[in-house]
């Protein structure tokens, strides 16, 4: 059964872009290639799709499983507020770039007191636009 699903996957990736790829007469390693490729772009159009249409804690909870594992070998670091300072980089930075460098506006977008926009865009070092 398993054997059965992979050869279908094949045909599908095959049918699916990898077909228009390959020169006739089909080399076989040129074909093996093809099909691996069609699947690996297969299986990052599905992960695509699953990142893009999740809750952004499904994301944070996704991003930080790989990132739990780096730090853990790392050691002596401190999980959360590196987390926190780097989601609130980001955060910040995304808001200036919105507004166009406007840190009342970019107040406004995050909730945020403009002196504290102002306050953490020092902190973190944030170019102004």
């Amino acid at each position: 059964m398993i054997e059965q699903d992979k050869r279908r996957a094949g045909i599908d990736a095959i049918m699916d872009s990898a077909f228009f790829y390959t020169m006739k007469p089909v080399d076989c390693d040129e074909l093996r290639t093809v099909v691996k490729r069609a699947f690996e772009l297969k299986r990052l159009r599905k992960e695509s799709r699953r990142l893009y249409h999740c809750t952004v804690e499904e994301f944070l909870r996704h991003k930080l499983k790989g990132y739990l594992s780096q730090i853990q070998k790392v050691g002596g670091i401190a999980l959360y507020d590196t987390v926190i300072s780097e989601v609130e980089r980001a955060l910040l930075t995304l808001a200036m770039e919105k507004t166009e460098g406007n840190q009342l506006q970019a107040s406004k977008l995050l909730g945020l007191n403009r002196n504290t926009v102002r306050n953490k865009i020092n902190k973190y070092k944030i170019k102004k636009i």
